[in-house]
């Protein structure tokens, strides 16, 4: 059971972010919108991090568990490979840079950041994490200098 709700989960978080990068049209507007997504609110992002910190405790024991997140994770680096491409076809983003090492990066930031505030335990300090995830990621994002750094 508990198998089917992670699954269920992650698929749910994974089109809701989706769908929301594709009513965009432009690199930093797909970027933009993936951020709001994955910074949905103190509820949703609470209530979706506390199961899935667990989840991730079980699924670097049990095989079932590493496949659901691998295809989160999957899903999650097709949407950061969608605006990396598209940033590279509009002149923002270097053409060195590859998806295979920037896209996990990208999400690993956004993780980061939420798991930071899910542990300050203070709903306020959501936007701050977000604001600072725009501030320090988003613009760099379109700058060579800010990938190949975290490279």
């Amino acid at each position: 059971m508990l198998v089917e709700l992670l699954a269920w989960l992650t698929g749910k978080i994974s089109a809701k972010e989706q769908t929301a990068v594709q009513e965009q049209h432009t690199a930093t507007g797909k970027l933009a919108a993936y951020i709001d997504s994955a910074f949905a609110g103190p509820a949703q992002n609470r209530s979706f991090y506390r199961v899935y910190l667990d989840f991730l405790a079980r699924a670097s024991r049990i095989p079932v568990y590493r496949e659901i997140n691998q295809r989160f994770y999957d899903s999650c680096a097709a949407i950061s490979t969608e605006v990396l491409n598209l940033g590279q076809q509009e002149g923002i983003f270097s053409r060195e840079l590859t998806p295979d090492k920037t896209s996990p990066v990208i999400r690993a930031i956004i993780d980061g950041c939420l798991i930071q505030w899910l542990m300050n335990d203070d709903d306020h300090l959501h936007a701050t994490f977000k604001e600072s995830y725009i501030v320090n990621v988003g613009p760099t994002v379109s700058r060579e200098s800010f990938l190949l750094y975290i490279l």
